[in-house]
């Protein structure tokens, strides 16, 4: 009894213990492997907190096989968070190098809730549908009650969240781990066998759990680097119902990518929008630009003077009062005059501008040779 196993690990049987916290994990552990004998590899403990807070393992030999029994710390443990729980549980996988043949699935008999179920959901959740092939559900603290008998109750039971528990495990057995008038260790071991028989002797691989354990941690990379952080803390809150079983991990997976595309969707239209905001903006800032232009042309037009746009002035503006240079030569009634005089008649005449004004006006020399005549 408790003599560490010296044959290879895939010869070894090996069998891991799960559940909730204070379910009798650990005095089912002490039973299989000590037999009721005063040898007991696994603390127990009678507080409302467990012991259990690393797995640990117990190597015996029984019925000329060789024994592994792995005790993990239990489900929902209050003094570690969502995270830790996983990666304290999931450390069991090294002390099973060569693969796991049965898990045994520890529940107190009483009534079974909805969280009971949870519980076994939350299992899934970390171990992946694999181990629930592997999985034997036990129910501890029986009394008087054999296991034939409440394994009969089990099968003809009206309890939905019961139904669904023994649907998902292979087999179920009822136990007493203090009781010396039993036989449970013969029991639990002809049941181990049935489920490696089930399995055709294939064991539960590690690298299912690891691989279990990427999905999980990819879910959480994609919660992180994809979402803000109003939809990541909802998500969270699902992953961490993820262990708590009350979410499958395929509806994590949907919430997430759900998540995901209406975040995409959303920093679309928003990146849609500030795109227009701009259009509207430049064309706004245009609008203006060509408002300033007509306004100035329209000062312009009224109000003469200057060159470019505002020199049309000089043309369009209204008639100016005549000046002639110095240097100017006019014909006149009187005789041919020099210097500035205004004209006389109509309009002025502008130097250079070829017609003077309306009537008998002077012209000026830029006038038609045609339209010089010699003063009377």
């Amino acid at each position: 009894m408790g003599l560490k196993s010296k044959t290879d690990a895939g010869d070894r049987i090996t069998l891991v213990m799960v559940g909730p916290t204070g379910q009798g994990k650990s005095t089912l552990g002490n039973m299989i492997a000590g037999g009721g004998a005063a040898y007991a590899p696994f603390t127990t403990s009678d507080d409302f907190d467990s012991e259990t807070l690393e797995a640990s393992h117990a190597d015996f030999e029984f019925d000329f096989r060789t024994f592994r029994a792995i005790d993990t710390i239990g489900f929902l443990d209050t003094r570690m968070d969502a995270a830790q729980n996983m990666d304290k549980f999931a450390g069991f996988a090294h002390r099973a190098p060569g693969g796991i043949d049965v898990f045994l699935f520890v529940l107190k008999k009483g009534r079974f809730t909805e969280q009971s179920l949870a519980q076994i959901a939350a299992f899934r959740a970390v171990a992946g549908d694999e181990a629930l092939r592997h999985t034997v559900l036990v129910f501890t603290h029986c009394g008087a009650e054999t296991s034939e008998s409440l394994q009969e109750r089990c099968a003809s039971t009206t309890n939905s969240h019961l139904k669904s528990a023994i649907e998902c495990c292979v087999t179920v057995i009822g136990v007493d781990s203090l009781a010396t008038d039993r036989e449970d260790r013969g029991d639990l071991v002809s049941s181990v066998r049935d489920v490696i028989k089930a399995n055709n002797g294939r064991k539960y691989d590690n690298s299912t759990l690891t691989e279990a354990r990427r999905r999980r941690e990819e879910l959480q990379q994609k919660v992180i680097k994809h979402l803000s952080q109003e939809r990541r803390e909802a998500m969270e809150e699902k992953l961490e119902g993820l262990f708590h079983g009350r979410f499958t991990l395929e509806q994590v997976q949907r919430a997430v990518d759900e998540a995901i595309q209406r975040e995409e969707q959303q920093r679309k239209e928003e990146s849609e929008r500030i795109s227009l905001q701009a259009l509207l903006a430049a064309a706004k800032s245009e609008a203006q630009a060509w408002k300033e232009v007509a306004k100035n042309v329209l000062m312009a037009q009224h109000g003469g003077g200057g060159g470019g746009m505002l020199g049309m002035a000089g043309c369009c503006g209204p008639p100016q009062a005549a000046t002639y240079d110095s240097c100017e030569v006019r014909y006149t009634d009187t005789g041919l005059n020099y210097g500035a005089q205004p004209g006389v008649g109509g309009g002025p005449a502008a130097a250079g501008s070829g017609v003077g004004g309306g009537g008998r006006g002077g012209v000026g020399l830029g006038a038609s040779p045609s339209e010089r005549r010699p003063a009377n």
